[in-house]
């Protein structure tokens, strides 16, 4: 069920003020998020309506900090994107891509997260897999094994979708998006060439 939470409503719902920061909406989001996350609660019915409706709640409020402030989201990933490092061998300079350390709470964000991914795949519902992993991208942007879940979590989804012949053409969004976040493994392309190759035989 769609929430219509408004931005007066988040800050009510975190219990926050229009100056409250990126950094704060995204701790009390943490500690919400455990709380009344759906897998922490089986028994609760009302778990899953009120997870989605926290989850646009701090979208809410992290558009609104970030137009508050300024803030090109651009500019904020870049300026907490993965460090490089170099080497050479041969003479030859070789750059690496190293993820700086997580904090302790984002590090446990993250294992609960995954966690709950894959009991979401599991029982395939593969849509809300892509809502969560979203969200996650958000909260802790840049990480290389978190983007490339990402990438699996979408071609899962556009996999499903081909598999029951329908939404094709989002199949096919999910499918390219899915190359993006993860560009350099051969055997990620061969698999999404095979899902587009599916999707023209059924389209024909």
């Amino acid at each position: 069920m769609k929430s219509n939470i408004t931005l007066d409503k988040s800050y009510e719902l975190f219990g926050l003020t229009r100056s409250a920061s990126i950094d704060e909406i995204k701790s009390i989001y943490r500690q919400m998020a455990k709380e009344i996350h759906p897998d922490l609660n089986p028994n609760d019915v009302t778990a899953l309506d009120r997870f989605n409706t926290l989850n646009q709640a701090y979208q809410l409020l992290l558009d609104a900090a970030q137009s508050v402030n300024n803030i090109d989201p651009e500019a904020t990933d870049k300026a907490t994107a993965n460090e490089n490092m170099d080497a050479r061998v041969d003479g030859v300079r070789i750059t690496y891509i190293v993820d700086p350390p997580l904090s302790p709470e984002d590090l446990q964000l993250k294992q609960e997260i995954f966690a709950s991914l894959e009991k979401i795949l599991r029982r395939g519902d593969f849509r809300q897999a892509v809502t969560t992993i979203d969200l996650l991208v958000r909260v802790i942007p840049n990480r290389n094994e978190i983007v490339k879940k990402q990438s699996e979590v979408y071609f899962k989804y556009a996999q499903e979708l081909v598999n029951g012949r329908r939404q094709l053409n989002l199949a096919r969004t999910y499918l390219k998006e899915s190359v993006k976040l993860n560009p350099h493994d051969p055997q990620h392309w061969e698999a999404v060439n095979r899902q587009f190759n599916r999707i023209e035989r059924l389209l024909k």
